[in-house]
């Protein structure tokens, strides 16, 4: 598909959709796990250490996405996947409660950014064609900007209810509607 064509199909604003929602929690959460680490008593290194862990899992999850959707298919690992960023959003509060907690929800929001920002552009050859792919998957892109608003809502609940989970629930939501 040409880039004109590709903005008439429902198709591309369902897969432009989907990833603002799901890029949002993972771009409002990274943000917010110092606050929410310090919130639960742990100390600011230890609570900043989230954030290396959910990086680390973004980064080296990337080439894994990859490999899982060559084997099972990159609709099954993004399902899966999102799944699990969901309830890890909705169960924040929950799992969330201590320095292990925390570590392995980073890890599992770290794996959904790096299933996102790795297979997102598979989704987009797949579905439109390779031939425009730069130009198609920079549109698809885009997505990300609108998902890059989301720390700013979640910076503002956090600093009206400091440590409270909603920011983590709010993208919990976002995730499941994606």
């Amino acid at each position: 598909y040409t880039p004109k064509q590709l903005l008439s199909k429902r198709l591309f604003w369902m897969i432009w959709v989907t990833m603002a929602l799901v890029i949002s929690g993972g771009l409002m959460s990274i943000g917010l796990f110092p606050v929410y680490g310090s919130s639960i008593g742990l100390a600011s290194a230890e609570a900043a250490l989230a954030v290396s862990i959910f990086s680390a899992f973004n980064g080296f999850g990337r080439p894994l996405a990859g490999l899982l959707a060559d084997r099972f298919g990159v609709m099954r690992v993004m399902i899966v996947t999102y799944c699990i960023q969901t309830l890890t959003l909705l169960s924040f509060p929950i799992l969330a409660v201590n320095q292990l907690g925390l570590s392995i929800s980073a890890a599992l929001l770290g794996w959904g950014f790096a299933v996102t920002l790795g297979l997102f552009p598979v989704l987009t050859a797949i579905c439109f064609g390779i031939k425009h792919l730069g130009v198609n998957y920079g549109l698809v892109f885009t997505a990300f900007g609108v998902g890059a608003l989301a720390p700013s809502l979640g910076t503002w609940f956090s600093s009206t209810n400091r440590g409270d989970a909603l920011p983590f629930f709010a993208a919990g939501i976002l995730a499941a509607v994606g």
